[in-house]
């Protein structure tokens, strides 16, 4: 994935980021063919887009602030609060750390088409755990398969500093506004959708334009929120 971390202007981060997106969708729904233009060894079902999202959201959300942060993506983090007999391990999607501290998570969603029914008392009841516990531990990798302890300390405001991103109001089931309002999460795409199956590679451009128009909506709200760092 091309690294979008560099000095641009917000307006062409959000065009970047939106192509990208755009690109990510749509790449997995084509034939995928591991041995080039043989076509004799061809992949099912492509993997999952969510872990791609991931890492253009981490990478975005870096280029719009400092250098002094630095976010893990994917990564197991533990904790025990005083009446758990064993530590609890979790994997937020995103988090952003300045120095030894865990300042705040970052949730992705692509839609809420497969949310669980407990998905949303899970994702708060973590936030209140690591803002209880105040120290967390991970794995950092070394040499040789080597991993070495490390511990992050936890913002006292972790709660304000956290956040759910949905990509599309698209599949939501009627659960979009109940969930908006239990996790303040913001929706990147709510009048298109960049899953839009009429579009291909010959008019792609015309849903990327349209997907851009959108960025008076979620993207500033997610610029709203980035201020707080």
């Amino acid at each position: 994935m091309e690294n979008i971390n560099q000095k641009v202007g917000q307006e062409d981060l959000f065009k970047r980021f939106t192509r990208q997106v755009v690109e990510i969708f749509h790449n997995k729904r084509e034939r995928k063919s591991l041995d080039g233009e043989n076509g004799r060894v061809v992949r099912g079902r492509s993997p999952a887009s969510s872990s791609d999202l991931e890492d253009l959201l981490a990478l975005t959300i870096s280029g719009m602030l400092g250098i002094e942060y630095r976010f893990l993506v994917d990564k197991a983090i533990s904790y025990k609060t005083p009446e758990m007999k064993r530590a609890k391990i979790i994997y937020p999607d995103i988090m952003i750390i300045r120095g030894d501290t865990l300042l705040g998570i970052i949730e992705l969603k692509i839609d809420l088409g497969y949310l669980s029914d407990d998905w949303i008392d899970k994702y708060l009841n973590n936030i209140v755990e690591l803002a209880r516990v105040g120290v967390v531990t991970y794995k950092e990798p070394k040499e040789y398969g080597k991993s070495e302890t490390r511990k992050l300390k936890i913002a006292r405001d972790i709660h304000s500093k956290s956040k759910v991103v949905v990509i599309t109001s698209n599949n939501n089931h009627g659960k979009l506004e109940k969930f908006v309002q239990a996790t303040n999460a913001t929706v990147l795409y709510d009048r298109e959708t960049p899953t839009n199956n009429k579009y291909n590679k010959s008019n792609r451009e015309v849903l990327i334009e349209s997907l851009i128009k959108e960025k008076d909506t979620g993207w500033k709200a997610l610029e709203t929120f980035l201020r707080k760092f």
